[in-house]
């Protein structure tokens, strides 16, 4: 029986700088990243209007079933929010305006104001 034995090349080995090298190009890679990341995901949270849109969705939903009337005010988390009527020629619309309180505007969020606005089915 014969053994047959492989031969491999022989890897030098590194110094120690070019070790401390690697791995502190390899930290600053992952730092960049992570720090990326975090502003992208800080960015999201920060423009994130959902709840805001889905409850002017829901005083849409009121108004077109007579629930609430035009000149409408409340306040909703750090917004206040408005219904009223505007005419355009022979058109009545709705208008659904949020305004960012100014208190929290400068802290927590981009956007300031948020409108939305549709045909009046009752006034038309």
């Amino acid at each position: 029986m014969k053994r047959t034995f492989f031969r491999y090349k022989k890897i030098t080995a590194s110094t120690l700088v070019e070790t401390l090298v690697a791995s502190v190009i390899i930290i600053v890679i992952f730092a960049i990243a992570s720090l990326t990341l975090n502003n992208v995901l800080s960015s999201t949270v920060k423009s994130d209007t959902h709840s805001i849109d889905n409850h002017l969705n829901k005083l849409s939903y009121l108004y077109l079933h007579q629930k609430i009337k035009a000149n409408y005010q409340e306040s909703f988390e750090d917004y206040t929010i408005s219904v009223s009527r505007e005419v355009e020629g022979e058109k009545t619309f709705v208008v659904l305006s949020a305004v960012k309180n100014e208190a929290s505007a400068n802290v927590n969020s981009t956007k300031k104001e948020i409108t939305k606005r549709f045909l009046d089915a009752k006034n038309p």
